[in-house]
């Protein structure tokens, strides 16, 4: 049988499928050694599990980051041990392909990881293409160190994400509807609130002027321990918003006195069920809650803070970051390319995310026109062809760089697929 997805011709009988786009020669896989972070809102026996490892850990693991970037690189060998990074500056048209070198340099675009959120990550915003490289250059002239815990842009590089759930996911995404978000204040109950919730409605830009108000006005502090106490009364008798304010009560058990707290209550509450996704482009105030996923990102470290942090906010700049138009973030909805596979393509190009759960299909073969990463969730697959295989494991990554042709998947488990975007 033949369909056409997307632009993206297929076949499939007997089990097999062979997705393409254009030809090319064999390409070698090789086998990543991946970096593992540890943050506080990590988990103790998420990853380590994932891997094989004993658990409990001594430090809680957030993170296995499978990429290029600069801070933390994966590594393979090629007659040594070199970082991926290095193996990509040194022939970036053959590792990324004509069309990735010319659009990308050397550097690798994207940057995926295994993610487990134990606590809630801070609220955060990331800068679109223009303003990191302007704000990279104006912290650079200013003499800013790049690892000064009050820089704002570590690289020149915009950072869209994608977050795909592999258990039960729950983030804050974008903004309310600014309707809902003045009926949920109204909810709490506190007089001290009425002013909000008028002016989220008064005005088209009711939003931006509330928004902007809690993280500068000095007195918003006063409003936390309040609202605290508000949420977890009303968690339990509010038909509408129950749900969402025991996520407020929730949050405040990790960052009592924090004004992200009240920030909290206009942004988008969204649980992912395993197997869905959501993308965050720039601008929108967004923070993981809780749940394993794998995340995909173009290949940047800024981030501009809103709260639930001790770290540095600037809010000059983070007010000039915010995009207001994000509400009602829904999941992204994946294209079916075959039984058991799934493809995410967010409107950018550095990355697209395709997942495989091998079982539904035997096999699969990508040929792609730029390197692909490839992250094994569950099960031993096989990656490569005939000629150069491996078998990956829980936990485990592969690479394959552009230079050459397809990368067949095929046995048992479920792997993940980073590749250049449209």
């Amino acid at each position: 049988m033949a369909a056409q997805v997307t632009g993206v011709p297929y076949e499939h009988s007997a089990g097999s499928v062979f997705i393409a786009r254009n030809q090319g020669e064999l390409k070698l896989v090789e086998f990543l050694t991946n970096p593992v972070q540890c943050y506080a809102w990590g988990s103790h026996s998420v990853l380590a599990e994932l891997q094989g490892r004993p658990s409990p850990t001594e430090q809680p693991e957030a993170e296995i980051w499978v990429g290029a970037h600069p801070s933390a690189p994966s590594r393979l060998t090629r007659g040594f041990e070199v970082s991926l990074r290095e193996v990509i500056a040194n022939d970036p048209k053959a590792e990324l392909g004509m069309a990735g070198a010319a659009e990308f340099g050397s550097n690798l675009p994207f940057l995926s990881k295994f993610l487990v959120a134990a606590r809630p990550l801070s609220i955060q915003v990331h800068p679109n293409a223009a303003q990191a490289a302007a704000g990279f250059d104006r912290e650079n002239a200013a003499g800013l160190d790049r690892t000064n815990p009050r820089r704002n842009y570590r690289d020149p590089h915009h950072k869209p994400e994608l977050l795909c759930a592999i258990t039960e996911f729950e983030g804050l995404y974008g903004f309310r509807p600014a309707s809902e978000a003045a009926a949920m204040l109204d909810e709490l109950g506190l007089p001290a609130l009425d002013c909000y919730s008028r002016a989220l409605t008064a005005a088209p830009d009711g939003l931006r002027e509330v928004f902007t108000e809690l993280v500068t006005a000095e007195s918003v502090a006063e409003l936390v321990d309040p609202v605290i106490a508000a949420a977890r009364r009303a968690a339990h008798g509010s038909e509408r918003f129950g749900a969402d304010l025991a996520v407020i009560a929730d949050i405040a058990e990790h960052f009592p006195g924090d004004r992200g707290i009240v920030l909290s209550l206009l942004l988008n509450h969204v649980r992912l069920a395993p197997g869905e996704a959501v993308f965050v482009p720039a601008g929108m105030p967004h923070t993981h809650l809780r749940g394993f996923g794998v995340e995909v990102m173009a290949g940047s470290d800024n981030v501009v803070r809103c709260g639930l942090t001790p770290k540095h906010i600037d809010v000059g700049e983070l007010l000039a970051l915010v995009a207001w138009d994000f509400d009602h973030v829904k999941p992204l909805v994946p294209t079916h390319l075959a039984p058991g596979v799934l493809r995410w393509t967010p409107p950018v190009s550095e990355f697209m995310l395709t997942q495989v759960s091998l079982g539904s299909v035997a096999s699969m073969t990508f040929v792609e026109q730029g390197p692909q990463l490839v992250l094994c969730l569950s099960g031993e697959p096989l990656v490569g062809d005939d000629a150069d295989e491996l078998r990956l494991g829980s936990g485990q990554a592969a690479y394959s760089s552009a230079s050459a042709g397809p990368v067949r998947v095929s046995g048992e488990g479920t792997v993940f697929i980073v590749g250049l975007g449209r």
